[in-house]
């Protein structure tokens, strides 16, 4: 299955960390900011980008994560998201970042 989006159609939210194709060939991980795919949160802008996608959720045999901000496991909702909480990124799960759990 190809999830790659060309950066000409459409360009990556601030809010979750992508993977890009850059050069043609080379694959990494971007962090988009204001319309830019940064190299690392507060990094340099990646020089040619032609597209980009979401990262996967991990297996769930091995997903560990826990949210930051109610404590719920990977294994106990559906995903955590790793997501842009002001010059940082933060694991929700998806019930914190739809605002369906009281956070803080």
């Amino acid at each position: 299955m190809d999830n790659w989006i060309n950066v000409k159609d459409r360009m990556p939210t601030d809010e979750f960390m992508v993977i890009v194709c850059f050069f043609g060939s080379n694959i990494s991980v971007g962090y988009p900011h204001k319309g830019k795919i940064l190299d690392s949160p507060l990094g340099f802008n990646f020089t040619g980008v032609t597209h980009w996608m979401r990262l996967p959720t991990a297996p769930r045999e091995i997903n560990f994560l826990k949210c930051e901000y109610c404590g719920v496991v990977a294994e106990d909702v559906d995903e955590i998201l790793c997501v842009k909480t002001g010059d940082y990124f933060v694991n929700l799960c998806t019930d914190c970042y739809n605002g369906d759990r009281e956070i803080g």
